[in-house]
């Protein structure tokens, strides 16, 4: 279980990561970079809430194969794939965007996913708010992709 809400953290950290080098990326507006910015604190706040949450009593509370290994492996292929993208050229403002509302749709149903799964109620709280921030992403990113006309 333990290793379970590591990988996820680490998950977390590493779109984090892609955010903040987003956030440097001079080919976006600085209100784009803005958003970057904070979505990259939120992500990794998500790795910190994650890891904390590892700490709560979980035994009996979590089944593991509530998630497939197959499709967290399948995440972490997409965000090696993502960050290759982003080291070999910097991506247009809609191609960033319609990569991260991708990234975090599958992150939100992680959450969500796993929210359902507990039966610890501090537990539940904390995947509850954290795919709370992932819809709160998806309609920042889709209010911004619609504003430069791309939905």
């Amino acid at each position: 279980m333990i290793d379970y809400f590591r990988r996820c953290a680490r998950l977390e950290r590493r779109i984090g990561n892609i955010y903040a080098q987003l956030a440097r990326n001079t080919l976006h507006s600085p209100k784009l970079q803005s958003v970057w910015q904070q979505l990259a604190a939120d992500e990794w706040d998500h790795a910190q809430a994650i890891e904390m949450a590892s700490r709560l009593p979980h035994q009996d509370t979590f089944e593991e194969d509530v998630l497939s290994p197959a499709f967290l492996q399948q995440l972490e292929q997409r965000l090696d794939h993502v960050e290759q993208a982003f080291k070999q050229k910097n991506l247009a403002e809609r191609q960033a965007l319609e990569l991260a509302l991708e990234l975090e749709g599958d992150f939100r149903q992680i959450h969500v996913t796993l929210a359902k799964s507990f039966k610890n109620a501090k537990l539940l709280e904390v995947f509850q708010r954290l795919g709370r921030d992932e819809d709160d992403h998806v309609a920042t990113l889709e209010n911004y992709l619609a504003a430069i006309g791309g939905q």
